[in-house]
C-alpha cells in the first residue's frame, strides 16, 4: 500500500493480527513462509483455520499453505475492526 509519496507500507502488523500484502503469489507464499519460521524460533505457530486470504484482481488460483495446510480463501473478513472485501474502499465497513 503506498503510505506516503516514498514509502510503501507493505505488512501492517497489531499485536498479533498480521496482514501481509502482496501483488505475486510467490512472494505472498514466501511471506507466509517466513513468518511462520520466525515465529516457529520462538514457540508461537499460525493457526492455519483462522488465517485466510483475499485475492483482488488476481488470476492466480493456487492457495497459500501453511505447514501444507490450504488457507481458506474469503471474499471478505474483519480486520482490526474493519472489513475488508475484494471490491477495496470502505462501502462495506460503513454498512456494517
Amino acid at each position: 500500500m503506498r503510505w506516503k509519496f516514498t514509502s510503501v507500507l507493505e505488512d501492517p502488523d497489531y499485536a498479533d493480527d498480521v496482514a501481509l500484502i502482496s501483488s505475486r503469489f510467490t512472494d505472498l507464499q514466501e511471506r507466509t513462509d517466513r513468518l511462520a519460521a520466525t515465529a516457529g524460533i520462538v514457540g508461537l505457530k499460525i493457526n492455519s483455520r483462522k488465517t485466510k486470504t483475499l485475492r483482488m484482481n488476481h488470476r492466480c488460483t493456487d492457495y497459500i499453505r501453511i505447514e501444507g495446510e490450504e488457507v481458506e480463501d474469503v471474499e471478505s473478513f474483519v480486520y482490526l475492526g474493519s472489513v475488508l472485501d475484494k471490491l477495496g474502499g470502505a462501502e462495506a465497513d460503513i454498512k456494517r
